[in-house]
């Protein structure tokens, strides 16, 4: 297991770029969603519950910087008409159906096969997650879908972290990633040859290595 810090330290130190540290803690980010899209991790699809929508002629709209953090994509809408309180996580109950959203990014058009429009959609447009059909009894919502991984900074440690499971247990296809980058800002052609060749290298046997990992 890696800590982010670790492996900015060890790829600067193994391409000799220390002075580089700044600017590989605000790439890393990326390094991190360029891992995770590599396939559909099955360990990066997660449920997220709101309580209380705000439901406006049976829209709602939510946003990945507030409501759902880190949203990629969308598998699911579920919408129930009680929840509980775990402490700050909303348990939904009561699911409400009909319950069919229609992803409007993967439908030809905003029309069924007979000219008419779905009842329930909803689409992921930039930061925002526009749902229709909101049933007005919905007292919470729940979110299936893609996320990634969080990246946060730790003022007690004075480090950044991240919840990725990746560099917890195959640190290797991160780094692979800031190599590339460091061998960008060098203009090294040669060595942005060598990284790619390694970023296929590595993706195969990421694969190879998590099957049971990938979702289908």
């Amino acid at each position: 297991m890696s800590t982010v810090n670790e492996s900015i330290a060890k790829v600067l130190d193994d391409l000799s770029r220390p002075d580089l540290e700044d600017r590989c803690l605000v790439h890393f980010p990326q390094c991190l969603q360029s891992a995770h899209a590599i396939a559909c991790f099955r360990r990066d699809i997660k449920v997220v519950s709101i309580a209380n929508p705000a439901i406006v002629s049976g829209q709602v709209q939510l946003t990945t910087s507030l409501d759902l953090p880190k949203l990629r994509s969308v598998k699911q809408v579920e919408c129930f008409s009680a929840y509980t309180l775990d402490g700050a996580i909303v348990v939904p109950s009561n699911l409400i159906t009909p319950n069919t959203f229609v992803d409007l990014s993967d439908a030809n058009s905003e029309f069924n096969y007979y000219g008419f429009g779905y009842a329930q959609s909803y689409i992921l447009l930039g930061d925002t997650l526009n749902l229709k059909g909101v049933d007005s009894t919905t007292l919470a919502l729940s979110v299936t879908g893609q996320f990634w991984p969080s990246y946060t900074f730790n003022e007690l440690t004075d480090e950044y972290e991240t919840d990725s499971w990746l560099m917890r247990e195959f640190p290797q296809i991160v780094e692979v990633y800031l190599r590339l980058y460091v061998a960008r800002i060098n203009k090294d052609k040669d060595g942005m040859n060598i990284e790619l060749g390694s970023v296929q290298q590595l993706k195969t046997e990421l694969i190879r290595s998590y099957p049971q990992e990938i979702s289908k």
